[in-house]
């Protein structure tokens, strides 16, 4: 019944999250059969969570694939959260943040689409990041010791996790300092 509930609940979640993927990601990802889902939930030895998670089990053709969906978390070795992810059903990222032991957000990236370029499955599972392009926003964060607080520094598109188009940078005190363009 548990097994049954948590796949329900991730055909129900999908239909949100693939509104993020083109419709070339759509189609490859169909080919793919679910088959299992696996609970994570380590703990480091002082008892406290390590990571809390789920993976998903898909069959294509004699093959087994596992990827991690949904929501993840890792924690340090007190128990706080450090990073903080969310992933489609197929293990890539949909939003990520980073955060110090404080609760500090240091980065943190929301990605708003996702698009294969290959039909041959054997060549994407030999090389995902060859074959996938992924596209989102990204913030970095520092904080300031003069005032004490923890603030915006940089923010711009990205493709595949590198910076691309207009990045902004900011002072301190939030006041744009500079503008840079990268391809």
């Amino acid at each position: 019944m548990k097994r049954f509930l948590v796949l329900l609940l991730f055909f129900i979640g999908s239909t949100a999250l693939f509104a993020q993927q083109t419709k070339s990601y759509q189609q490859f990802t169909s080919r793919f059969v679910l088959v299992d889902s696996i609970t994570i939930d380590t703990k480091y030895n002082n008892g406290f969570k390590k990571e809390s998670g789920t993976k998903l089990v898909y069959q294509y053709q004699d093959y087994i694939y596992e990827f991690i969906a949904g929501k993840y978390r890792q924690y340090d070795k007190r128990g706080n959260v450090i990073t903080d992810s969310e992933f489609d059903n197929f293990g890539n990222y949909l939003s990520y943040k980073y955060s110090d032991s404080s609760g500090n957000i240091i980065e943190e990236f929301e990605i708003n689409k996702i698009k294969v370029n290959t039909n041959d499955v054997d060549d994407f599972m030999k090389d995902t990041w060859k074959f996938t392009d992924v596209f989102g926003y990204k913030k970095l964060y520092s904080y300031s010791y003069k005032l004490c607080v923890n603030y915006l520094k940089k923010e711009g598109p990205i493709k595949n996790l590198n910076k691309i188009g207009l990045w902004k940078i900011y002072d301190e005190k939030g006041n744009l300092k500079k503008e840079k363009i990268y391809k």
